[in-house]
């Protein structure tokens, strides 16, 4: 999660001044096996963590809206070339 959103912070600070035809394709899925996240911390802010990496980016237009996706009781089962 953390990394999660510095790696959107980066996106919607930087890429659209460097590189700006790479924002159409920007796309964040994060796996979470459990059904929440930051399980160190009370569920009022697992909740607001959530949602603030899924709010929509800060006058980034050419980003979709729901760029950033937090995918619960999820992993990864293979990965491919």
């Amino acid at each position: 999660m953390e990394l999660t959103a510095e790696l959107k912070d980066f996106i919607e600070e930087d890429v659209p001044k460097f590189y700006p035809h790479l924002l159409p394709f920007i796309s964040i899925k994060v796996l979470e096996a459990s059904d929440r996240v930051l399980m160190q911390f009370e569920q009022g802010l697992q909740t607001k963590a959530v949602k603030d990496l899924q709010r929509p980016g800060r006058s980034v237009s050419a980003l979709a809206p729901d760029y950033v996706q937090v995918m619960f009781k999820s992993s990864v089962r293979e990965v491919a070339s």
